[in-house]
């Protein structure tokens, strides 16, 4: 099987202040009967109240799970919470676990039967296989819908299942339909990355924690609150609930903590600031530098956290690295424009899972953090997929910028890709001399068949043949095929 084109870690899910829709009481002294939407988002609350939250991913969870439930079918909402609640074990854990609840409805295999049609070209089993672990392919796809309501699962088979590159669209055009719920973008992608396992995994020995005192056995008492944090000193937590008297949290330290703004606090993360900005030069919290580019003049302004209207100044790039500073990489988009980064730590092809943030890309410099569909991110050397690729002689320059190794489909542009390609792989492998080379071209459906066609910039004159056209789902991208 040739390799997939990887997805460019561009952005990181970020944390959001906490919250949780529902009520415990009906208002007359009498315990209600919580629907399953706010059952799931207690047990995610108690959660991050006890254990802490071990990611990014966790706290936006929290944050958004009143929209979320909207979107999760009962039996999915129900097994998450009686994990969690019986302490079985992470939020991670519990919302994969949230699969053993489920079976697919009507709704879901006639979702599964529409892109077996209309994506997949009818391909033998594909319906079997689509919510199986047999086909990796199809079964991250299937993971993605399975916990979603019937009326989603609708919506998604409408918009996503159907059209020209339906299949290497169909995860992007999924959570498209889910941010339509305005929920935000960064919560829309940690949830689809924590059914699909593309989460990061939380911090070594944070897997374990487990709940006390909701439900599990024995009714032992709950855990106190965390210490505060802050540039004043913390207040002490809670005791915890359950049977047995909890145990209180202790005073934060005075001085700087994680949650200070302009104080000068350290951070990684502009999460980790009250203002919501986090110097990647510094790493220090500080005051909000801009709302727009407009603000940051040859710069561009960069949203750490989600809808707070708060920025910081980056230097802007181009992904050959012009623009940056010694020690720092650009982080670019599929048009090879992107900001500058400080470098991290990680080699060529290692891992980077947990190391990248909004102050560093986590890899070394020249580098940058990318993953395919269920793999673990690694650090890929960047090219520029336009102009001139810059890839190690064994390596080839793909779309986003980063240099792979694998085969490609052996079709040249324009020639039909052979009879066991699928929708997405890479073709059109072009010669680069002491560069390396590019893959230039994806297998994409033309006329009941598939064809290597040339990867285009819509506002460019890039075609060897034909004229740039918005056919492959990338338009917002600024990227077409050329027909």
């Amino acid at each position: 099987m040739s390799a997939r084109i990887h997805k460019l870690i561009v952005g990181l899910t970020l944390a959001l202040p906490l919250s949780c829709g529902g009520s415990d009481s009906d208002g007359g002294g009498k315990t209600a009967e919580l629907t399953p939407g706010e059952k799931l988002c207690k047990s995610l609350q108690d959660y991050v109240t006890q254990c802490g939250a071990a990611t990014p991913c966790d706290t936006a969870l929290v944050q958004d799970c009143s929209s979320i439930v909207d979107l999760l079918s009962e039996p999915f909402m129900n097994g998450v919470s009686e994990c969690i609640n019986r302490g079985e074990g992470s939020m991670t854990a519990c919302l994969t676990a949230g699969f053993g609840a489920l079976t697919p409805t009507n709704a879901h295999t006639g979702l599964a039967a529409s892109f077996c049609s209309e994506c997949a070209f009818g391909a033998p089993g594909c319906e079997g296989a689509f919510f199986s672990e047999d086909n990796p392919d199809t079964a991250i796809l299937g993971k993605a819908i399975l916990p979603f309501s019937d009326s989603l699962v609708s919506e998604v088979s409408t918009d996503c299942a159907t059209g020209l590159g339906c299949a290497g669209s169909f995860l992007s055009c999924t959570q498209g339909v889910i941010a339509q719920r305005a929920i935000p973008e960064s919560t829309v992608q940690c949830l689809v990355d924590n059914l699909t396992g593309q989460a990061p995994p939380p911090p070594a020995g944070q897997e374990t924690c487990v709940v006390e005192g909701s439900g599990g056995a024995g009714g032992m008492g709950g855990t106190g609150g965390n210490a505060g944090s802050g540039n004043a000193s913390g207040t002490g937590g809670n005791s915890g609930s359950g049977n047995a008297g909890g145990t209180g949290g202790n005073a934060g330290a005075s001085g700087g903590g994680s949650g200070g703004g302009a104080g000068n606090a350290a951070c990684i993360n502009g999460a980790d600031c009250a203002s919501h900005v986090c110097d990647p030069a510094t790493r220090r919290c500080i005051d909000s530098e801009c709302v727009s580019s407009g603000n940051c003049g040859n710069g561009k302004c960069v949203e750490q956290v989600a809808d707070t209207s708060t920025g910081v100044c980056v230097a802007a790039c181009d992904v050959s690295g012009a623009g940056c500073n010694p020690g720092e990489t650009c982080v670019a988009d599929l048009l090879s424009q992107g900001v500058c980064l400080p470098a991290g730590s990680a080699g060529h092809l290692e891992d980077c899972t947990g190391l990248y943030s909004d102050t560093s890309t986590g890899c070394a410099a020249g580098h940058v953090c990318a993953a395919a569909p269920g793999e673990s991110p690694l650090c890929y050397q960047t090219c520029d997929f336009w102009v001139s690729g810059g890839c190690p002689s064994t390596e080839n320059c793909a779309l986003g910028g980063f240099c792979q190794q694998g085969t490609a489909d052996p079709a040249n542009l324009e020639f039909q890709c052979a009879s066991d390609a699928q929708v997405g792989d890479p073709c059109g492998e072009l010669s680069g001399g002491q560069q390396g080379g590019f893959w230039a071209g994806v297998c994409a459906p033309v006329d009941s068949a598939l064809y290597c066609v040339q990867f285009c910039r819509l506002t460019e004159d890039d075609c060897f043949t034909g004229t740039c056209q918005d056919t492959l789902g990338l338009g917002d991208e600024g990227v077409g095929g050329c027909f």
